[in-house]
């Protein structure tokens, strides 16, 4: 493991010993956990922007607030307790998505803003309160699979797939031009509301 830290950027790399090929047995793995204490964001003057990605294995995020970029490439995402700002994309290749938490869309309801969560291959979870708060355009699809939302929405059928775009939540008094993307090529999409 190295690490490196250069103008509020912290950069930690690990690689497997004399892996010229795909990981072999179980026992050639990494497990990595980053604790992140709160004051390290105290006098920020904005909410971090974090990537973190991964070739091969899992990804569990918790509690963090700011614009993420977190990839996967096989293996399952799960972000939860974390509240996304505009920029922000979740997705892995082959695996399942799951996100639990709150997207911080602009209060001016005019301005742009974008979330993505996207699979190529696995399941889209998505967990949001059933808030104003959650005032967005839903852009979903699925070329092989369902949506199943507990929000009011009514997904269009074609062939395998499924697709819906509108606002997710239509109660709200003025409907915003932010977007959220849930996208998967083979797979199920199913939203919750808390």
């Amino acid at each position: 493991v190295t690490t490196g830290s250069t103008s509020g950027i912290l950069t930690i790399q690990t690689a497997i010993p004399n892996s010229t090929s795909l990981i072999r047995t179980s026992s050639d793995a990494i497990n990595l956990q980053l604790v992140i204490a709160p004051s390290a964001f105290t006098g920020a003057t904005s909410l971090p922007q974090i990537s973190i990605q991964a070739l091969i294995g899992d990804i569990t995020v918790n509690g963090l607030n700011g614009v993420l970029n977190v990839r996967g490439n096989s293996g399952n995402v799960t972000v939860t307790n974390a509240k996304l700002i505009n920029g922000s994309k979740i997705s892995t290749g082959q695996g399942n998505v799951t996100f639990n938490g709150t997207l911080l869309s602009p209060q001016d309801t005019t301005t742009d803003a974008s979330f993505i969560i996207q699979s190529e291959k696995g399941q889209i979870d998505v967990t949001l309160p059933n808030a104003p708060t959650t005032n967005v355009v839903l852009s979903a699809s699925t070329n092989v699979g369902t949506i199943h939302s507990d929000f009011p929405i009514t997904p269009t059928t074609d062939g395998n797939g499924a697709s819906f775009r509108g606002p997710l939540n239509s109660s709200a008094a003025v409907q915003s031009i932010a977007v959220l993307t849930l996208n998967v090529s083979t797979g199920n999409i199913s939203i919750h509301k808390t």
